[in-house]
């Protein structure tokens, strides 16, 4: 029985044996750009990638700029791996050890290593707090009060194209 299926691009992802190379942004844009956070429980469709970049501007407002791409691909994994609510992530503890697998490899991939602790706390405080966002204005028609982040219903190929930005410019800076 094989443990592997066929991204967006066309790889063949297999979770026995995980190639790095095969690791694709735009897998990774496309797949969390179409996946719906909290299990699709909320008010209209806001997909895990729009969580991301909200994550990225964050980050960006709090002037971290040496984590922008970990923030932007703390939920990369879930490309491959699809989304679960947490809730029920904590009672599948082979599930969190294969996605920390997978986040590991895109990491040492696009960031050059993989998150250390200090990045991975400030990584979860920031998603902790737009959780929390996302809690208020998508599940109990709250208001945003952050004219940074952006809430609101996108289009997939909007959200997919901006994701890509997001990753385009880090990477550019990076590189400067």
């Amino acid at each position: 029985m094989s443990i592997s299926y066929t991204t967006y691009k066309k790889h063949i992802i297999d979770f026995e044996n995980f190639n790095d190379d095969l690791i694709d942004i735009d897998d990774i844009a496309h797949a969390l750009s179409l996946t719906c956070r909290f299990g699709g429980q909320c008010d209209y469709f806001y997909s895990v990638a729009q969580h991301s970049i909200n994550c990225y501007k964050k980050a960006l407002h709090d002037g971290l700029n040496d984590i922008l791409l970990y923030a932007l691909l703390h939920d990369a994994s879930e490309a491959y791996m699809c989304d679960i609510p947490s809730p029920l992530k904590k009672l599948i503890p082979e599930y969190k050890r294969i996605e920390n697998i997978v986040s590991s490899k895109i990491f040492n991939k696009y960031c050059g290593k993989d998150i250390d602790t200090n990045i991975h706390d400030t990584i979860k405080k920031i998603d902790n707090d737009i959780f929390e966002i996302e809690y208020q204005v998508l599940m109990n028609n709250g208001k945003n009060d952050y004219d940074y982040l952006n809430f609101d219903y996108q289009k997939q190929i909007d959200i997919e194209k901006e994701f890509i930005n997001c990753f385009n410019e880090i990477k550019e800076d990076f590189n400067d």
